[in-house]
């Protein structure tokens, strides 16, 4: 048995719920509490998709299952203390749960609210307890907020070895005309309050069907990136954290990607002008990325440094905290722009860059999106395995980058099209082809990495106090960095060796290559 959840109609209070249940059970007298807590996550939700909830009340700050609300840790904050990241915690076993967690992302205060509980003991006749119902009903808090509840549920709790009588406690309950349901109170009451728990999701599932034409395809992925950038701008336009930037880029690049994927299904003219917009976005936006990246391997970086080095690599992120200041208003101001709202419309409408499909649309935009779909993805898999298989030890770096260049696309093309094909081996493909891009990634990066300190130190003024300090400390780095940089190309072999093992091989074929199509 475990705990059943219902939801209360607006109207249903506490003495209703008690007549329902009195004809067959005695009720002991009720337990009340009622307390005022606040509740946050991240803005793509991560500890909802995980089926947690962070909440404070008072000077705990905790996190509960959803939807029992059971408490899974806790620990001690400053009443002052309104918790944005992670390392902003005192040490402590939820400190780490929240590290593993959030990574970069800030937590946001999704809302105020004060939940009164009451809880009823249900005795046989025997008086001896043999379940529990949990009223919780959830109001916002604060002096001129209602004191109508966002949500209520009576939650039935069973006790051990009374399985009969939780189960007679819950026909009883049917007959009070109330509904099972697994949301809990906090939640119904965000959702109450106009947010979408889970709403977010930069790389939803688009539906799409095997007859769809190509071009209504591409007019709902596009739709679906501009928004995705347009969910990010207040995040970037208020600093919150660096993800923000992150997600609205990686939603240009595939924007982009499809340009370039389905290239065909698109007039040219307006191919042209959003391919134009698209790459402005994301050569406006590079520099503040970049040095989001850099100053968030600060604590790697010291991490890799002798001791005594460390604090002669401070000047180096203080340079680059006021670098990101400039690289910051150039990407305001384009977002200001209205060349990027012009950006926006095209994306949101669907973009007028797909052609007309009565009138002006090429065949591939009137054709379904299933065959172009398998050739598309069946074409960029086989260039990586030709590339790939090409790689040895004096291959040069960037041959192994125009390979990285080649997995987003095959990424970004499955993920595209993924609700054309079945979801088990979709995620399987997606699995193994990150392993193959996170190697070239962090290849990629150390490379950049690497570069970036080069000219650091050859820009750097012999006569700057500290220069000495700071020039041992970047060329230690760099040796660091090189060291590993070999390991991960070392390591480049099996894991593209796993990429193309015959049972990877085999389900690429079997979902995508056309019938006689050499694999």
């Amino acid at each position: 048995m475990e705990t059943a959840i219902y939801a209360l109609p607006d109207r249903f209070d506490f003495d209703g719920l008690k007549e329902g249940l009195q004809a067959a059970f005695h009720l002991a007298e009720e337990r009340r509490r009622a307390f005022s807590l606040e509740v946050f996550d991240t803005f793509d939700w991560r500890l909802y998709a995980r089926g947690q909830l962070l909440v404070r009340e008072g000077a705990v700050l905790k996190v509960l299952e959803a939807p029992s609300d059971r408490e899974v840790i806790r620990a001690a904050i400053s009443p002052r203390q309104r918790p944005r990241f992670w390392w902003d915690l005192p040490e402590s076993p939820l400190r780490q749960v929240l590290r593993e967690v959030l990574d970069v992302r800030a937590l946001r205060l999704l809302a105020r609210l004060r939940q009164g509980v009451r809880t009823l003991d249900l005795r046989n006749a025997e008086e001896k307890t043999v379940a529990r119902v949990v009223w919780e009903a959830v109001a916002r808090a604060g002096k001129h907020a209602s004191r109508e509840p966002l949500a209520q549920v009576c939650k039935l709790v069973p006790v051990r070895g009374y399985r009969q009588e939780w189960a007679a406690a819950a026909r009883a309950l049917a007959s009070c005309g109330i509904d099972r349901q697994t949301g809990g109170p906090i939640v119904l009451a965000l959702k109450a309050s106009g947010h979408r728990p889970g709403g977010y999701a930069p790389k939803a599932d688009i539906p799409l069907w095997p007859e769809m034409p190509a071009g209504a395809a591409a007019r709902a992925i596009l739709a679906h990136l501009g928004q995705v950038m347009g969910a990010n701008e207040d995040g970037i336009r208020r600093d919150i954290d660096t993800e923000f930037l992150h997600d609205f880029r990686v939603a240009v690049r595939r924007a982009r990607s499809l340009l370039s994927l389905l290239p065909g299904v698109f007039d040219p003219q307006g191919r042209h002008a959003l391919k134009a917009g698209l790459q402005a976005a994301g050569r406006v936006t590079t520099g503040l990325r970049d040095l989001d990246v850099y100053l968030l391997q600060q604590p790697r970086y010291e991490a890799l440094l002798p001791d005594r080095l460390r604090p002669a690599i401070a000047p180096l992120f203080a340079s680059l905290k006021r670098r990101r200041g400039r690289e910051r208003r150039k990407t305001l101001a384009f977002l200001d722009a209205g060349a990027y709202r012009e950006l926006r419309g095209h994306l949101n409408e669907g973009t007028s860059a797909v052609a007309d499909l009565e009138r002006l649309a090429p065949d591939p935009a009137r054709g379904p999106i299933k065959p172009l779909a398998d050739r598309v993805i069946f074409k960029h898999y086989r260039k990586i395995i030709k590339a790939g298989r090409r790689i040895g030890g004096s291959t040069p770096d960037s041959d192994l980058h125009r390979l990285r260049i080649e997995c987003k696309k095959l990424r970004y093309a499955i993920e595209f099209f993924a609700t054309l094909y079945p979801a088990a081996e979709i995620q399987d493909l997606i699995k193994q082809l990150k392993s193959l891009q996170d190697n070239l990634g962090r290849f990629n990066d150390l490379a950049v990495q690497q570069e970036f300190l080069h000219t650091f130190l050859a820009r750097l003024d012999g006569r700057t106090p500290g220069a000495i300090g700071l020039a041992a400390a970047i060329g230690a780095l760099i040796g660091r960095l090189h060291r590993e940089h070999d390991r991960v190309r070392e390591a480049f072999r099996e894991v593209f060796a796993a990429f193309q093992a015959p049972d990877n091989h085999l389900r690429y074929v079997r979902l995508f290559a056309a019938p006689g199509e050499p694999a």
